[in-house]
């Protein structure tokens, strides 16, 4: 039997899907996530094609710190 907390969470907000045109930039489900203990992994997408290129231009294996949400 599976445990309840095991695996991985994927939210998406359908409010903020680019399939729809929206920018896809909200960071409101990643808010709401990070105001808990959150017992598990959780993939939140965000779109923000900035954050993609400073990981790319930082290079597999570093870091980056960026600015996320509400810039499209």
């Amino acid at each position: 039997a599976q445990q309840p907390d095991a695996g991985l969470v994927v939210i998406g907000d359908g409010a903020d899907a680019t399939t729809s045109g929206a920018p896809g930039d909200s960071t409101q489900l990643l808010q709401e996530v990070m105001k808990h203990s959150w017992p598990k992994s959780a993939l939140v997408a965000i779109n923000s094609p900035e954050g993609v290129q400073a990981a790319v231009g930082a290079g597999l294996g570093n870091s980056v710190t960026v600015t996320i949400g509400g810039v499209l």
